[in-house]
C-alpha cells in the first residue's frame, strides 16, 4: 500500500487543482464584468466553453492515455493548468479580453 502514496498524493492534487480551475473564473466573473466591460451573455458563454472543452478534451485523451502513459499525462495537464491560469491574469490585458479569457479556460480544460 505504500507504494501509492505518491499517487494518492497527486490524484488530491489534481482534484484541488480542478476546483481552483471551475470556481476561479466564475467568482471573477463581476471583475470581468467591471474591469473588462464583458457583458453577461459572454460571462455565461465562459461556462458552456469550458463544459465543452473539458467533455471534448476528456474525449480525446482516450485515444492518446494508454498510447503515453497516465503519468505522462498527469505531468502534462498540470503544466497546462498552470500555464492557463497565468494566462488568464495576464492575457487580457494584453490581447482582447474575452478572447484572453475564452484561451485560458480552454487551456485550463485540459
Amino acid at each position: 500500500m505504500n507504494s501509492y502514496n505518491r499517487t494518492r498524493l497527486s490524484c488530491y492534487t489534481g482534484y484541488f487543482v480542478q476546483a481552483i480551475i471551475n470556481n476561479l473564473p466564475p467568482l471573477l466573473f463581476i471583475v470581468f464584468h467591471e474591469h473588462y466591460k464583458i457583458d453577461l451573455q459572454r460571462l455565461s458563454l465562459l461556462i458552456t466553453v469550458n463544459f465543452v472543452s473539458q467533455i471534448a478534451i476528456d474525449l480525446f485523451a482516450i485515444k492518446f492515455s494508454d498510447k503515453i502513459g497516465y503519468r505522462v499525462l498527469s505531468v502534462i495537464s498540470q503544466g497546462i493548468t498552470a500555464f492557463g491560469l497565468i494566462c488568464l491574469a495576464v492575457l487580457p490585458n494584453i490581447i482582447n479580453a474575452f478572447t484572453g479569457i475564452v484561451i485560458s479556460v480552454i487551456l485550463n480544460a485540459l
